[in-house]
C-alpha cells in the first residue's frame, strides 16, 4: 500500500485523476443522500395532505413553502420520483401515484459507483504496473561491458549485475544459483565453471523476476582468444 501511494505521488497525472474521480464519487454520494432525504420529506407531506381529505393535489409552490425547499428543487424531485405523479390538467401540481411503489432504489446507482471505483482501481493499478515496468532495469556486465568479450590466456574478469524494481534474481548459466539483486564477483583462471577455454566459451545468463511476475534475462558470453 505504501509503495502504491509512493507511485501515485510520483505520477502526478494518475494522482490528479484519482483525486478528481474520488471527489466526484463523494459529491455524488452526498447529493444522492440529500435527494433521498428531500424526496422522503415531499412524499410524507403529500401522504399527510391526502390523509386529511382536503387536497387531491398540491401545487409546487405550496409544497416548496411547506417543506422549505426551493421551487425548482421540488419540481425536479417530484418529476423524478415514481411514487409521485403530475396532475394531467396542471403541470405544477402533484399527488401520490395511484399504484404505490417503493422508494427510489439507489442500489443500482451504488452499483454504478462501485463499478466506477473498480475501474478507477484498475486504472491506478495499470498505471502503477506501467510505471514499475518503465522503472524496471536489469544489467549484467563483464569487465564493464554488456557485450560479449574475449579474454587472453591468464586474464581474469569481473562480472557485475544491478537491478531496479526486481523481486528475485537467479543465474541460469553456467549453473543455476540464486543471487542477491545486485552483486559483483571476480573470476580467475582455473575456475572451471566460469572460466572459458579456447574451445569452450562461458555464457553468464541472469534471470530476474519483478513483482508482477515478468522475467528479464541478460547474458554475456566470455570467450578465450585462440593461442
Amino acid at each position: 500500500m505504501l509503495q502504491l501511494l509512493q507511485q501515485l505521488s510520483d505520477n502526478k497525472y494518475v494522482a490528479g485523476v484519482a483525486v478528481a474521480v474520488t471527489i466526484g464519487i463523494w459529491a455524488w454520494i452526498v447529493q444522492s443522500m440529500r435527494d433521498r432525504r428531500d424526496r422522503t420529506i415531499i412524499h410524507e407531506y403529500l401522504r399527510a395532505s391526502a390523509a386529511t381529505g382536503r387536497y387531491s393535489f398540491r401545487s409546487t409552490t405550496a409544497i416548496a413553502s411547506d417543506v422549505r425547499l426551493a421551487v425548482p428543487r421540488v419540481q425536479e424531485l417530484c418529476s423524478t420520483d415514481s411514487r409521485i405523479r403530475r396532475n394531467a390538467r396542471d403541470a405544477e401540481s402533484w399527488t401520490l401515484a395511484d399504484t404505490p411503489s417503493k422508494s427510489p432504489n439507489v442500489r443500482s446507482s451504488f452499483k454504478w459507483i462501485a463499478g466506477l471505483c473498480i475501474a478507477l482501481a484498475a486504472f491506478v493499478a495499470a498505471a502503477f504496473v506501467d510505471k514499475t515496468s518503465r522503472n524496471s532495469r536489469v544489467s549484467l556486465t563483464v569487465n564493464g561491458s554488456e557485450e560479449d568479450i574475449v579474454l587472453v590466456k591468464g586474464e581474469f574478469y569481473v562480472y557485475e549485475w544491478n537491478t531496479t524494481s526486481q523481486k528475485t534474481c537467479d543465474f541460469e548459466s553456467p549453473f543455476g544459483s540464486s543471487v542477491t539483486l545486485t552483486g559483483r564477483s571476480n573470476v580467475t583462471p582455473g575456475e572451471q565453471s566460469y572460466y572459458p577455454a579456447p574451445n569452450r566459451p562461458v555464457t553468464l545468463r541472469l534471470a530476474c523476476t519483478d513483482a508482477a511476475g515478468r522475467v528479464t534475462r541478460k547474458e554475456v558470453t566470455v570467450r578465450m582468444a585462440p593461442d
